[in-house]
Parts: C-alpha cells; sequence; structure tokens
C-alpha cells in the first residue's frame, strides 16, 4: 500500500528571520481581508525554497526520517501556507493560530469570527477542493493517510477530515493529538502512544512539542514493517502491546519564574545551547528545573534577541 505522511510545520526555519514574511507585518481586519493581505505578502516574498528545506528542528527530522523508512509522500500542514508538499518551492515566514505572541494571527482579526478552522480554509482552500485535504485523501484510495500532528493542527484542520467519508476514513491514521481532543468519530482511527514513549525505555525519547513526529517514527520502524496493510484496529493493537513494554517517565517537580527571571536564564544558557529555542527550552526544564510553556518561552527568546541584538 502507498503511504502518504501528513505532519504539521515548525517555528525554525533556515530562512533567517530579518529574510522571512510575518503576519505582524499585517493590519487588523477582517477575517478574509487579512487573510487576503497574508496571501499578498507571501506572494511577493523571496527568497522561495522547497519546504524541505525551510523547516528544521527535531520535530522535522523524525517526520522525514519517518517518511524514508514508509517511502511516503511528505506533504505539510501550515498555519501560514496551507496544505503544501515539501518539494513545493515557499518564502520563509512566521505565523502561527496559537496563543497571542507576536506572530499568532488573531491579535490581526478584528472581526470576531476567528478560528483556527476559519482561517485555514480562508488560507488553504476556500472551496478549491483540490487543495483539500479530503480532496487528497477521496481521490487516493488505495493511499494509508498517516497524520502526525498536535492537538492544536489537528483541531484546525477537523473540518477537512469530518467530510471524508467512513469508507475513506479506513486509510487514515492520527497520532500525536491527545485522548480528550479526539472526537467520538475519529478514536477508532488513533494510535494511542502516550507518555511512555518518552520514558527509560523508549527508543525515541524526547519533548512534548516532537511527540507526534517521534511517534509516527516509532510506527514507521517497528509497527508498520509487521502489519502494511492493517485496519486500524490491528496498527493500534500493535503499538499498545509495544507501549507494554515501555515505562512512564518520572517527571520532576519545576518552579515557575516571572519573565525576568527566564529572561536571565536563557542569558546565563545562551552559548550552552548554541541559540537554539528548543535546547534552550530543555535545559531550562531539565537542567534549570523550571516550568515554561512553549509558546511563552518563544516570545522570551524572541525578545531576548531583539534587547541582546542576537542572530
Amino acid at each position: 500500500m502507498k503511504v502518504t505522511l501528513i505532519t504539521s510545520c515548525s517555528n525554525r526555519k533556515s530562512i533567517p528571520e530579518k529574510n522571512r514574511v510575518s503576519s505582524a507585518q499585517l493590519s487588523e481586519g477582517s477575517l478574509t481581508n487579512v487573510a487576503n493581505s497574508w496571501k499578498i505578502l507571501l506572494k511577493d516574498q523571496s527568497p522561495k525554497i522547497s519546504a524541505s528545506e525551510l523547516y528544521k528542528g527535531r520535530g522535522f527530522l523524525e517526520a522525514t526520517r519517518a517518511v524514508t523508512k514508509l517511502n511516503a509522500d511528505h506533504w505539510v500542514i501550515s498555519a501560514g501556507l496551507g496544505l503544501i508538499k515539501t518539494d513545493q518551492k515557499v518564502p520563509g515566514y512566521d505565523l502561527t493560530v496559537s496563543g497571542n505572541g507576536t506572530t499568532s494571527i488573531r491579535k490581526r482579526i478584528t472581526s470576531g469570527d476567528f478560528s483556527s478552522q476559519a482561517w485555514w480554509k480562508e488560507i488553504n482552500h476556500k472551496g478549491v477542493e483540490k487543495n483539500s485535504l479530503a480532496g487528497l485523501i477521496s481521490r487516493s484510495p488505495e493511499t494509508l493517510f498517516i497524520f502526525a500532528i498536535p492537538n492544536n493542527y489537528f483541531y484546525m484542520i477537523i473540518t477537512d477530515l469530518g467530510a471524508l467519508t467512513p469508507k475513506e476514513l479506513e486509510n487514515v491514521r492520527i497520532i500525536g493529538p491527545t485522548k480528550k481532543a479526539i472526537p467520538d468519530q475519529f478514536k477508532a482511527l488513533c494510535l494511542p502512544y502516550d507518555e511512555r514513549l518518552d520514558g527509560p525505555k523508549s527508543p525515541i525519547r524526547g519533548t512534548r512539542s516532537d511527540f507526534p513526529q517521534r511517534s509516527v517514527h516509532h510506527f514507521a520502524e517497528y509497527i508498520f514493517p509487521k502489519s502494511k496493510s492493517g485496519s486500524a484496529k490491528k496498527h493500534a493493537g500493535l503499538v499498545s502491546s509495544s507501549m507494554e513494554k515501555m515505562e512512564y517517565p518520572c517527571i520532576p517537580l519545576r518552579d515557575k519564574k516571572t519573565d525576568p527571571e527566564i529572561l536571565a536564564l536563557i542569558d546565563k544558557n545562551w552559548e550552552k545551547a548554541s541559540g537554539y529555542t528548543g535546547r534552550l527550552l530543555r535545559i531550562l526544564r531539565d537542567d534549570e528545573l523550571v516550568a515554561c510553556e512553549q509558546g511563552r518561552f518563544k516570545d522570551l527568546v524572541h525578545k531576548f534577541k531583539a534587547k541582546a541584538n542576537r542572530a
């Protein structure tokens, strides 16, 4: 069976921040007007490189490894670009539908009708069936589609999945979203990866931010070869058996810190982490034993870089 892997984009990108288009450049307005303005910015932005070259970070690397093992096509769900294939030429950009940071598109929408699903419809297809996820899946009845995405991306594209027939959904597997995020109609499609993938007996340990991609890497290496044409129930059973051989991680107690205190820790560990945000956050949590939500930390790193004139 042919396989297509669909993953989320990454915050880390190869194009320098100064050469990216940002949602912070947009004027406030209605959902449709802001989306149209964003499309114009993207069209005029250069340089353009393949999506596979643009996205960086461990999560995208794990997804790429899974693609190789599965011999799969690779598509990316991007809040800034819509649904794209990794060989497609795209510009550097900064836009998110989550949080309230400087690149959050929800801060630009004043019409009161914002939701990530509405934004996805505007930026991705808006009635153009050939560019929708549902269209991609319905045209490929002999392909297994594996989604390795976190909660916020799953919620963003859930309308597309809801447009599929029961027969088309048989070829869908979902990895990454938490149990609470999955509506009943999709629960049978979800593969039961959990925190044990981060435990001491896991072959692919990491952070929550790259959990979906590490999970699909595990699926590609240890599960799929055992049942390439298996049903969702069969695949879920194999994953459950694999998880039973692992152990839950021991989560250390972490302190909460103010923004100035975390900025000081960023300064302290900047050279140790070589300026990489993901590595800095790992140091903050594992070495400094400080709790900090990923979106908040990213904004604090951005402030630190601007103030310290760091690249």
